[in-house]
């Protein structure tokens, strides 16, 4: 195509045509030269055996972490129900106070 545009006086398209030739003489002359081996291929296996060690442990630490928050959660929810509790208690006993009291006054009159 370079030559027919060079005769028909075409400079811009004859360049960029013998340009994309030269491109694609390059690329297969580089595909040509550099053929997988099996050091490439072990090299290959290993970094994708790495990578996916890596997620593994990735996955390991988010774990880690929720069951972490969870042991929070549960503790702090058993302090809750402790505080909770405690106050109940005391509130029904300051109840049982009062009426004793109240009944004292009562006898007292």
């Amino acid at each position: 195509m370079s030559s027919v545009y060079e005769k028909m006086l075409d400079k811009n398209n004859a360049y960029s045509y013998l340009k994309q030739h030269l491109n694609l003489n390059e690329s297969i002359s580089i595909l040509n030269n550099e053929r997988l081996g099996i050091d490439d291929y072990d090299k290959f296996k290993e970094s994708e055996r790495l990578k996916e060690l890596a997620q593994v442990n990735q996955e390991n630490k988010q774990q880690e972490k929720a069951s972490k928050f969870s042991k929070l959660i549960s503790i702090l929810a058993i302090a809750l129900i402790s505080i909770l509790s405690s106050l109940s208690l005391s509130l029904y006993k300051n109840n049982i106070i009062r009426t004793q009291s109240n009944q004292m006054l009562k006898e007292k009159k």
